[in-house]
């Protein structure tokens, strides 16, 4: 990994504009990867991720790191974090309408909030302003906002189809075990 290259994760419940992020924040000078955890065996192989010359700024937003921080940090220590606020109960009735299931985020929340004192944050309400998507972008990746490029991204409706996300739960189920199963017994 590039030693002056910024390193960064977006972290927030799901159904919080992460695949959005993803997409926008990717371009020539940075590669931003959605979920990257879903395929991983266990948490420090995110940093394959991280290992890409060339680039400015390598960052993930992802669902389901907050609960693995600790790990992720112990082999990304100069990761920046960014957190998206958006309310729980949101998150679960958009999961709810999109999945037709009902998981309850209570856990993920707790998580956030816990290490949201060391975060970069924005509101999801916040994601379609370009003052504070200008901040917020420069804060997590040290580039200069693409305010051209943010203006084509911001009317794009860009999210998990259900048929995807299935298909690949099926795919990594082994790994996404395997991480549910280190969630539960470090009791997250």
């Amino acid at each position: 990994m590039e030693s002056s290259q910024k390193h960064f994760l977006i972290i927030a419940l799901p159904r919080s504009r992460t695949a959005w992020l993803a997409a926008f924040f990717s371009s020539d000078d940075v590669a931003c990867y959605h979920d990257p955890l879903m395929t991983c065996a266990h948490p420090g192989e995110i940093a394959r991720y991280y290992d890409k010359p060339g680039y400015k700024a390598v960052g993930a937003a992802d669902t389901g790191a907050v609960l693995f921080l600790d790990r992720i940090r112990a082999v990304l220590p100069d990761l920046k974090l960014g957190i998206v606020l958006r309310s729980r109960v949101e998150c679960e009735a958009s999961l709810s309408k999109t999945l037709d299931i009902h998981i309850d985020l209570s856990d993920l929340e707790a998580e956030l909030e816990r290490v949201r004192p060391d975060a970069h944050c924005i509101h999801f309400d916040e994601l379609d302003d370009p003052e504070r998507m200008s901040r917020f972008y420069t804060e997590m990746t040290g580039q200069p906002f693409p305010r051209d490029r943010f203006e084509l991204f911001r009317g794009l409706n860009i999210q998990v189809r259900p048929e995807h996300f299935w298909a690949d739960f099926k795919r990594n189920q082994q790994g996404i075990m395997a991480l549910m199963k280190e969630a539960v017994w470090r009791g997250g």
